[in-house]
């Protein structure tokens, strides 16, 4: 089983102490080292964002993944940051062999000249879009269940798949 971490809200780290040590080791550490079961690995990321999120500056979520990384930023682009590479998946192994990361944007109702997230549509904070649109929640699935059948966890982008 691979180690998956999944970071949607990066000002839980304020106030939930889980949160708080995993972050607070992420950056002790300048990687994403963590002990499970008596073994240290690197843990794979899943960054996720919501454009124009209301509860947590867009500034934020992005300097986060190049803090801990950097992460790449995983194709479709809607909202560019110049601090973060892009790449196009579905993405496996992209950090080390045992490892994958990536930073995915999720856009809500309402951001001028970018197209809603499916499930979005009547959404226009991008905090919650990145939660309840059924591409993320397909995402994230999908990610842990990779995390837990496969050697090294596999991120998409969940716009190229099927409903």
């Amino acid at each position: 089983m691979a180690r998956a971490l999944l970071i949607h809200n990066p000002s839980a780290a304020r106030t939930d102490p889980r949160v708080v040590d995993t972050v607070s080791r992420i950056f002790a550490a300048q990687g994403w080292d963590l002990e499970v079961a008596g073994t240290t690995r690197k843990a794979s990321v899943l960054l996720t964002e919501g454009v124009g999120d209301f509860n947590v500056p867009n500034n934020a979520t992005r300097s986060l993944a190049w803090n801990v990384g950097p992460i790449p930023h995983l194709a479709p682009i809607w909202d560019p940051s110049p601090i973060l590479e892009p790449i196009t998946g579905p993405v496996t192994a992209n950090i080390d062999s045992e490892t994958t990361a990536a930073f995915y944007q999720f856009v809500p109702a309402g951001i001028p000249g970018i197209p809603v997230t499916q499930g979005c549509e009547f959404e226009l904070n991008g905090h919650f879009c990145a939660q309840v649109a059924p591409a993320a929640r397909l995402q994230r699935a999908l990610f842990l269940r990779s995390a837990v059948d496969d050697p090294v966890p596999t991120i998409v982008d969940p716009l190229t798949l099927s409903p």
